[in-house]
């Protein structure tokens, strides 16, 4: 898939994690079920970025930095966080004396790169898993404790892979079925279930950031739904309202992200060669044998899809939009649906055409600006 120009989405678009410390006299250690205190505001209040991983997914470039928090580690009192802290190598980064602190690093590495990725458009749409409660919370907290000059940074608009399934798994049964379960939506679960085996890339650990990267954007690619209802949230997020061309190329991109390519930036910068995403075939036709499952169920796209969107059929390797019948009747007909003939699909159209022009009034969901 060739790279795709920002401006034609009116957005960049960014897999975000960080990788997080804090000296609050309580913490967590959610994989051993070890929680200090109820709340979990008061330790992430105090939390501080060691590790910022991003990949461009219209590019690939790709970000890692390593920072030194304002505190040592005789400073961290918690004996959850202190143990998490070592079992995922976090000490290590925290105890490294020549690392930068993360206020060094904004204005010379993570702003150029969000300006990149942001193009003629001045905006970014951040991904992160489970963002909204910690990653997009952590990262406004600290450009707000900070002080981080915001002039020359991009818009930034948030999108959460976990806030977008818990939306939709309450009123849509499909997706209550697949994620409604306790812990379904934690990374690595959702990784474990939905990857396939054989597209699962080899030495990924938790908890380091550009391997939850790539984790978080292979399971955007092959969970089913995540995509497309991932896509509408983010045009939504970024233009205020529906525009089906942009959501669906929008939905191919995260099908389809651009092979990750490294950007170098000193020692606090990583290069990474690897893919951030799926093969082309792979994740389509696995989204595709899931809705086609919906279809067996006896439910049409309008019993879960939001009004105003579009439905898709095709093979592995193309998808074709075209906007749903009002009717029930229609509906009925649509479930063997033929391929048309001469039609250009919404992933062309968004491509080689003008984005429509966004509205003046934008509900986006975050503005750090």
């Amino acid at each position: 898939m060739e790279p795709l120009d920002p401006g034609r989405l009116g957005f960049g678009l960014v897999a975000l994690d960080l990788e997080c410390i804090h000296d609050h006299i309580h913490g967590s250690y959610a994989a051993m079920n070890w929680h200090e205190t109820r709340d979990q505001s008061a330790w992430k209040a105090r939390s501080q970025i060691i590790e910022l991983a991003a990949v461009n997914l219209a590019t690939g470039e790709s970000l890692l930095l390593r920072s030194r928090p304002e505190f040592s580690w005789n400073d961290v009192k918690s004996a959850a966080t202190r143990l998490f802290a070592e079992h995922s190598g976090h000490k290590a980064i925290v105890c490294d004396a020549s690392l930068p602190l993360f206020a060094q690093l904004w204005p010379t590495q993570v702003v150029p790169f969000l300006q990149r990725a942001a193009g003629v458009t001045g905006k970014v749409v951040l991904i992160a898993h489970n963002g909204d409660r910690f990653d997009h919370y952590v990262l406004s907290k600290e450009i707000s404790r900070l002080g981080l000059d915001m002039g020359r940074c991009p818009r930034l608009v948030s999108a959460d892979t976990v806030a977008t399934l818990k939306k939709r798994r309450l009123g849509y049964g499909h997706v209550q079925q697949l994620y409604g379960q306790p812990g379904s939506l934690a990374l690595q679960q959702l990784y474990m279930t939905f990857v396939p085996e054989k597209q699962r890339a080899a030495g990924l650990q938790q908890h380091q950031a550009l391997d939850d990267v790539r984790m978080m954007c292979d399971v955007i690619a092959f969970a089913p739904y995540l995509a497309p209802l991932l896509a509408q949230d983010i045009v939504m997020a970024a233009h205020g309202a529906e525009i089906p061309a942009i959501t669906h190329a929008v939905w191919q991109r995260l099908l389809y992200p651009e092979k990750a390519k490294g950007k170098g930036g000193g020692s606090s910068a990583a290069t990474d060669s690897s893919t951030a995403g799926t093969k082309k075939s792979g994740g389509l036709a696995r989204q595709l044998m899931v809705w086609g499952d919906a279809w067996n169920w006896g439910h049409g796209w309008s019993d879960w899809w939001g009004p105003g969107d579009y439905w898709a059929w095709g093979d592995t390797d193309h998808a074709y939009a075209q906007p749903r019948a009002k009717d029930r009747a229609n509906r009925n007909r649509r479930r063997n649906p033929r391929q048309p003939v001469q039609e250009e699909s919404a992933s062309s159209s968004a491509m080689h055409a003008p984005a429509p022009d966004a509205p003046k009034h934008s509900a986006e969901k975050v503005n750090w600006q």
